[in-house]
């Protein structure tokens, strides 16, 4: 199956940001141990990961889920 996030856009929000792996993480409501989570989602190592997961990610990112998809026709 087809990695549905956006992983470029994930990337870029957060760069955008200016936040950290950890701060990220933080922001989206896991530990600091989220660090090692966030990232193996963004280089596309993690790609089942729960609503709730990707939720805390849109969160972090001050966007919405949606936002981190991959668009398609």
């Amino acid at each position: 199956m087809p990695n549905l996030l956006n992983l470029a856009e994930i990337k870029k929000r957060r760069r955008a940001l200016g936040l950290t792996l950890t701060e990220a993480a933080i922001d989206a409501g896991w530990n600091e141990k989220g660090r090692t989570t966030w990232h193996d989602i963004e280089v596309g190592r993690r790609q089942n990961i729960t609503l709730d997961t990707l939720a805390g990610m849109a969160k972090a990112l001050k966007c919405s889920v949606h936002d981190l998809l991959v668009k398609t026709a």
